[in-house]
């Protein structure tokens, strides 16, 4: 869920009903599953960038 807020990047549901009422959005909504996508890519691609993760294991290593 977090992932999903920070990004602007998904939906997110608590339970069957929450699901399938945010599938059926996604089915029948192109731009916001082209929206959703486009934030996801960039999402990750700031926050979890290969140079970025080893960056972060080399800070919490040298931490220790």
């Amino acid at each position: 869920m977090e992932h999903c807020r920070r990004g602007n990047a998904g939906l997110f549901y608590s339970d069957y009903s929450d699901f399938r009422e945010a599938l059926s959005l996604l089915l029948a909504d192109h731009e916001l599953r082209g929206t959703l996508g486009n934030n996801g890519g960039r999402y990750v691609r700031a926050n979890f960038s290969w140079p970025l993760v080893v960056e972060r294991y080399e800070a919490f290593l040298s931490a220790l």
